[in-house]
Order: structure tokens, then sequence, then C-alpha cells
């Protein structure tokens, strides 16, 4: 019998495209942006299933009452359709664990930090760097 694959970290990078080429138009992943033909993602993991405010669900996504996280994201992904018959969501899935992987790895990142770098002669911001998950410069710009 085939080992089942299960999530493993991906590419955030990978994942930022995966999300934008497929599932931007119908979902957001910011709080504020409220949601679209999908319901909003933020704070997904630790959620059960059809509890997003404000969005209309099926009862059989109702009903599913699984709690989201990376596993139970990971094999949602791959046929929305199998995992909950009768959603509405029209997506039909990522079948290479790779692309589910660089995804789940994508919408958990925190978004990138901003430091700013001061010059301690002048007292004030003379940088700021975006810094990304792994705490690692992602970018740097002068400030004057």
């Amino acid at each position: 019998m085939p080992k089942k694959e299960e999530f493993k970290d991906g590419d955030d990078k990978k994942g930022a495209n995966l999300f934008k080429t497929r599932c931007a138009q119908c979902h957001n992943l910011k709080e504020s942006e409220g949601n679209k033909i999908g319901p909003n993602l933020h704070g997904l993991f630790g959620r059960k299933t059809g509890q997003v405010e404000g969005f209309s669900y099926t009862d059989a996504n109702k009903h599913k009452a699984i709690t989201w996280n990376e596993g139970t994201l990971f094999e949602y992904l791959e046929n929305p359709k199998k995992y909950i018959p009768g959603t509405k969501m029209a997506f039909g899935g990522l079948k290479k664990a790779k692309d589910r992987n660089d995804l789940i790895t994508y919408t958990i990142a925190p978004d990138p930090i901003i430091v700013a770098v001061a010059n301690p002669d002048l007292q004030s911001p003379t940088q700021c760097h975006r810094i990304d998950n792994s705490r690692s410069i992602v970018s740097t710009t002068p400030l004057r």
C-alpha cells in the first residue's frame, strides 16, 4: 500500500505565486480584506469548517466539523469536492504534493517584518530592511 502523503514545509515564494494564480480571485488572506466569492482565509488554522462570519457556506461545509491545520488543508487541497462532498468550491485541486506544500507554507508565513535601522550618529532611521519569516534580510531601502 502506498505511503500517505503528508504536509512538509515548502517554498513560500512559489506558494505566493500559486496563491496569486489559483486562489486570489476567490480568497483573501488579510483580515481587513473581507470575503470574496470564497471566504477570507485569515486565521484559517485552528478554525472549524464553515465558520467565517458573513460567508454563506453549504451545509456540507458547516457540518464537516474538522479543524483546519496543515494536514487537513493538505488533504483538502488535493481534491476539495472529494474531501467535502457538497462544497460549492469550484476549484479542482492541486494534485502535486509539492504545490500543496508550497501553497500552505505561503499561507502560514507571517507577513514580512519591516525594520528601520538607525545610524547611531544621527539618532534617526537611515534605512529600512524587509525581513522574511526566516529573519533573513530580503531588501534594504535607504531613507535619505
